[in-house]
């Protein structure tokens, strides 16, 4: 039960650690729309356990993608 809950907290750790290094490398570049879905939808599909992966604007826009209850993306 530890070991899973470990791994459970680590992710948020570890996604964030991703989103730095895409946007750092330019993989996750602000100028490019058409890239963050793909970007989010992998992040999803990496962590099954993630339910919602996504960035927010200071003017409140949101991208990104989620996972649905039937576990689609």
């Amino acid at each position: 039960m530890v070991d899973r809950l470990e791994v459970y907290l680590r992710v948020p750790l570890e996604v964030n650690e991703l989103n730095k290094q895409a946007l750092q490398s330019g993989i996750l570049n602000f100028d490019q729309p058409q890239n963050w879905q793909r970007y989010f939808y992998g992040v999803i599909k990496t962590f099954p356990w993630l339910v919602y992966s996504f960035w927010g604007t200071p003017e409140g826009e949101f991208y990104g993608a989620r996972r649905l209850p039937q576990n689609e993306l």
